[in-house]
């Protein structure tokens, strides 16, 4: 609560809700590690039953410090990069990397997988599935090169899979910082008092107030226009390009 002086009242955050979620920017790096060690498909870790039962002795092992834990971790991350073809669901599971460009787009390479039984032809059926029930696809079908993208929202929907024994595996927490609060569903709006001043270089130097207002306001206008395409039914081509400008802002 504030005191009825609201010279000493700082203000409140608000937040704005996206209508798409969108990478952090800050953690795109952890998110692709992580999404790396998890199947693409069960999102559970991929290591064998043994190695399983090896590395979590040693996370749990309250002795061991937070150095010799990230040596731990990155021993797992390295093994993971190793698996092609998850223990439990069996999917094979390729290279996932940030395509190249200034907006972040993952994908998951399977271009590598060919030797990997009956995989593509799979992979093609359920392509081939997809173009016939939505036209729209045809036109970027020549594009996909056997790499599936990793949107966001498919981001979350496999991060918000990983069990908490895995939660361990990727030194992650149960309670604190989940692996899904990598992808970002809202956006927090500080008070005005506490909004930096950005420096002005040009014209004789000064600061200005208003450069985080006028991101947000942008935000805004993007994210409700993400929201008018859906209200209109618009296509899936607007769409993408809207939530694409979404991430940029």
């Amino acid at each position: 609560t504030c005191n009825n002086n609201l010279a000493d009242c700082a203000g409140h955050f608000g937040y704005i809700h996206l209508e798409l979620p969108v990478f952090h920017a800050g953690y795109i790096k952890h998110t692709l590690t992580i999404l790396q060690c998890i199947c693409k498909g069960c999102s559970r870790v991929l290591l064998s039953p043994e190695d399983r039962s090896y590395y979590l002795m040693k996370l749990r092992d309250g002795k061991n410090d937070a150095l010799y834990r990230a040596g731990v971790f990155k021993k797992i991350v390295d093994a993971c990069k190793r698996i092609h073809k998850c223990p439990r669901c069996e999917k094979p599971n390729g290279v996932v990397k940030k395509v190249s460009g200034g907006v972040f787009k993952i994908v998951h390479d399977i271009s590598k997988l060919r030797n990997v039984p009956t995989f593509m032809g799979h992979f093609n059926s359920e392509l081939d599935h997809a173009l016939a029930s939505n036209s729209e696809l045809a036109a970027q079908s020549k594009q996909i090169n056997n790499c599936e993208l990793i949107t966001p929202l498919k981001a979350y929907e496999l991060l918000s899979g990983i069990i908490e024994e895995d939660m361990t595996l990727l030194w992650m927490s149960y309670n604190f910082g989940q692996p899904a609060s990598l992808i970002v569903w809202t956006i927090p709006v500080p008070p005005v008092p506490i909004r930096p001043s950005v420096p002005v270089e040009i014209g004789g130097g000064g600061t200005t107030e208003d450069d985080l207002t006028i991101k947000l306001q942008e935000i805004i206008f993007v994210n409700d226009a993400l929201r008018w395409a859906f209200l209109r039914g618009a296509n899936m081509k607007l769409v993408a390009e809207d939530w694409e400008l979404l991430q940029i802002q």
